[in-house]
């Protein structure tokens, strides 16, 4: 199954693309070689996520971001912000990104190949790789991947609004280096850390054999779920994705970091419940 991503390369290169970038994002870019990669945050003064994505090194000089299209523009005009005296160009290209269950491509000439930790494998190609299968079932089947292996989805409307902890990165691949010097919102960012201020984390739920009378817009990126309680219900959390896929529907929220994990939420007559990955 091969899903052709709504996403944008953004090439970021120069002699000094490093060092500006270090500057400027929660991962740790000195400790990568040519090839490693890993999601990231780039935050605002105040720490809130303006862009969650995935950098790879190319290069010493060349860095590659792959970044939701329609946060593509803000992300590139963001990162220019502070450097006007960096040697460092920002350019979105032109490139395909592809995801797929396996590396099933022999002649990888002129593409580019990522490895996720839960086996999904990124190419990178400036060609078409393979033609897709059915679009929406195989987005669907990726995004429910990313919401039961905790991989954050990040949209416009989710910009602004978080710190990077709300989204699990201290917890995924390279996302936050607490070790590393300072970077836009770093002070935020290591406060809520050592002081154990913040109280909101990433959950995963489904609801299995949902109604064949279910619509999507029953729910809403940014908006919130119902908690059942013993009478009633009440309003919790931030929806920032959702998708139907084999017949279930798979919501990814933020949510108070110590909720019970029994707890189950109601959707038009559906009941979530949290995946429990331990």
């Amino acid at each position: 199954m091969i899903y052709k991503a709504e996403q944008k390369v953004i090439k970021i290169s120069g002699v000094d693309s490093q060092k500006y970038l270090q500057g400027q994002i929660t991962c740790d870019l000195n400790s990568f070689a040519i090839g490693d990669h890993s999601l990231f945050a780039h935050c605002d003064h105040k720490g809130k996520v303006n862009t969650l994505a995935r950098i790879v090194k190319i290069a010493d000089d060349e860095f590659w971001v792959l970044v939701a299209n329609e946060i593509a523009e803000q992300a590139v005009n963001n990162f220019k912000k502070y450097a006007i005296f960096s040697k460092v160009t920002f350019e979105q290209t032109e490139k395909n990104i592809y995801y797929t269950k396996n590396d099933f491509l022999e002649n990888k000439e002129n593409i580019v190949t990522l490895q996720r930790k839960d086996g999904v494998v990124i190419y990178i190609s400036d060609n078409l790789v393979k033609n897709e299968e059915n679009i929406t079932a195989c987005q669907n089947f990726y995004k429910a991947k990313d919401i039961i292996n905790g991989y954050p989805c990040f949209n416009q409307k989710l910009v602004g609004e978080e710190i990077p902890q709300s989204f699990n990165l201290q917890d995924l691949e390279q996302g936050i280096s607490f070790k590393k010097g300072c970077y836009l919102g770093q002070e935020v960012v290591a406060r809520a850390k050592f002081r154990g201020l913040h109280k909101k984390a990433l959950f995963g739920l489904v609801a299995e054999n949902i109604d064949s009378d279910f619509l999507l817009e029953n729910l809403s990126i940014g908006g919130q779920l119902n908690l059942q309680l013993e009478q009633g219900v009440k309003q919790t959390g931030m929806i920032t994705d959702f998708c139907v896929y084999n017949n279930n529907l798979y919501v990814q929220a933020i949510l108070h970091k110590d909720i019970d994990l029994q707890s189950k939420f109601i959707v038009h007559n559906n009941i979530l419940s949290i995946i429990n990955k331990e």
